[in-house]
C-alpha cells in the first residue's frame, strides 16, 4: 500500500469521525457491529456493518424503530460523484423498460436516444419479472423528469417501489402533478446567475406562421394515453383535423 493510499485512509478516517458528529447531534445512537444493541435508540446508525454476501459492507447502517432505513457511505471531503458512480445503476429508461420485457437485447442506437424521442409506437404493457423486481431499488434518481413520466415511461417508473426523484430545469405542471407538488430543492436561474453558473439572458419575441395562425392536428395522428387499470393500455386516434 503506497502513501497515496495511507492518506486516502486518513481522510476517509477523518470523514468517519466527522459523521459520528453529525450523527449524535441529529439524535442518533452510533454503534459498532459488534456492541450492536437496536434498542439503544428510535434511530441507531451502526459503523462498518457487514451486509449479506454478495452486498459487501456499508460504512453506516442505519436503523429505526430496529429495522435497516438507509445507508452512508463515508467519503473524503472533496469527492465527486464520478468517482463513486461505480456504486449506482446508471441506465435509460428505455433499457430499463427492455429489460423489464424481457427483451434480449437492446437495439444500441435506441439507448442512444431520448426516450422523449422514442415515444409513439403503440406501448407494450410491463409485467413483472424476477430478473428486475419492483423492490430491486431503494431510490431511483430520474434525469430530466419532465419528459419520463409520460406514456410507456411512466410504467417503468411506477413498478418500482422505491423513492422517485426527479431532475429538470424546465419542471411542467405535470411533472409537478406526478411528484405531488413535492419539491425537494429548488435552484432557480435568478440563483444561478448570482453564482456565476448561468449567464443572464435577454428575450427576442419572434412571430411565425403558427404562433400567429396556429396550426393543425391531421386525421390518423395518434396521442398516447395509459388507464391505470390492468391491461386497458391503448392508443386513442384523432378522430377529425382541427385547429
Amino acid at each position: 500500500m503506497g502513501s497515496g493510499d495511507d492518506d486516502y485512509l486518513a481522510r476517509e478516517a477523518r470523514a468517519r469521525k466527522a459523521i459520528d458528529k453529525q450523527l449524535l447531534a441529529a439524535g442518533w445512537a452510533v454503534q459498532s457491529q459488534d456492541a450492536l444493541n437496536l434498542s439503544a435508540s428510535a434511530g441507531v446508525a451502526v459503523r462498518e456493518f457487514t451486509l449479506e454476501k454478495p452486498h459487501g459492507r456499508a460504512d453506516y447502517l442505519l436503523f429505526v424503530h430496529g429495522r435497516p432505513a438507509g445507508v452512508i457511505e463515508a467519503k473524503p471531503e472533496g469527492t465527486t460523484l464520478t468517482e463513486v458512480e461505480h456504486q449506482a445503476v446508471i441506465s435509460t429508461i428505455q433499457r430499463i423498460f427492455s429489460i423489464l420485457r424481457g427483451d434480449a437485447e437492446l437495439d444500441p442506437e435506441l439507448d442512444e436516444r431520448s426516450g422523449y424521442e422514442l415515444v409513439g409506437a403503440p406501448p407494450a404493457e410491463v409485467t413483472y419479472n424476477p430478473a428486475l423486481p419492483p423492490d430491486a431499488f431503494d431510490v431511483i434518481i430520474i434525469d430530466e423528469c419532465h419528459r419520463s413520466i409520460y406514456g410507456q415511461w411512466r410504467q417503468v417508473l411506477e413498478y418500482f417501489d422505491a423513492h422517485l426523484i426527479g431532475l429538470t430545469a424546465t419542471p411542467t405542471k405535470q411533472a409537478f402533478g406526478f411528484f405531488r407538488q413535492n419539491l425537494v430543492m429548488e435552484y432557480s436561474h435568478d440563483m444561478a446567475v448570482a453564482d456565476h453558473v448561468n449567464v443572464d439572458f435577454t428575450v427576442y419575441k419572434i412571430e411565425t406562421s403558427i404562433t400567429k395562425s396556429g396550426s393543425v392536428i391531421e386525421t390518423g395522428e395518434f396521442a398516447g394515453y395509459r388507464d391505470r387499470q390492468p391491461g386497458q393500455a391503448g392508443r386513442r386516434g384523432l378522430r377529425r383535423s382541427g385547429r
